[in-house]
């Protein structure tokens, strides 16, 4: 597999996963001319795009997306918020597929929804299995993921902030209370991105990609660091423009 990523962060998430000429589109809060530039205008392969939830950075494009005749699939509760809050018609959103808790075929590829813990309506995380049978997990706006994992290949996961940074930030008054509380209960920090690694069987994974990364909160080497640390697995930043191959190569 290989993974383009559009953009990643608060501004807007879209990214590309491909593999064997079929393409899936994760999110669609970037606007679809973006992803068209990146693929020289060719968008041959094009399976779908899978949303997480409704905000801004994740969802703002959907129709357009929509108007284009790419197939859009979210939760139940996302396809509400989202119809409601992008004002979309009848039609538009009788073309979104609610997904429930169970696996979807969706083209070459095969999608396994999950609950994640945000403040939106119904947020999921997607267990994406490739045409090859290779397979990612894609989890980002959440503060941590209940369920447990065996068997991942590749993961594409937040690690939004570092707690000591925010805490600095807030005491130092560059952040408010009220985003230094959301913060707490949105993302994941590092803290709880080692402890979801630790808990989950990571025999089989090959790669990690660190998603989502706050502007003001973040250190990328020094999440890389502690990351690889913890679990001796390549690690990367999924940051704007990045183009990242998802090797099945022992390491």
């Amino acid at each position: 597999m290989h993974l383009s990523v559009i953009n990643s962060g608060s501004s807007g998430n879209a990214y590309i996963l491909e593999e064997g000429g079929n393409r899936l589109l994760l999110e669609c809060g970037e606007p679809l001319r973006a992803v068209k530039q990146r693929l020289g205008y060719d968008l041959t392969g094009i399976t779908a795009c899978i949303v997480t939830h409704e905000h801004l950075d994740h969802a703002k494009h959907v129709a357009s997306y929509i108007e284009s005749y790419i197939p859009v699939y979210m939760s139940h509760g996302t396809k509400r918020a989202v119809t409601e809050r992008y004002h979309l018609t009848d039609m538009q959103s009788d073309l979104i597929t609610a997904l429930d808790y169970s696996l979807t075929q969706i083209g070459a590829w095969r999608v396994i929804p999950f609950p994640t813990q945000h403040d939106a309506e119904e947020p999921v995380g997607y267990v994406i299995i490739a045409p090859s049978g290779d397979n990612l997990l894609f989890a980002t706006d959440t503060y941590y993921i209940k369920p447990r994992f065996r068997g991942l290949k590749h993961l594409l996961i937040e690690c939004n902030y570092i707690d000591e940074l925010a805490d600095a930030n807030y005491e130092e008054g560059h952040i408010d209370y009220r985003y230094y509380q959301r913060l707490q209960h949105s993302h994941m920090s590092l803290g709880n991105c080692l402890n979801f690694l630790k808990a989950n069987d990571l025999s089989k994974t090959r790669t990690i990609t660190l998603c989502h990364l706050s502007e003001a909160n973040s250190d990328q080497r020094a999440m890389i660091g502690a990351i690889t640390g913890a679990t001796g697995i390549p690690t990367y930043i999924a940051q704007r423009g990045a183009e990242i191959a998802l090797t099945d190569t022992p390491f």
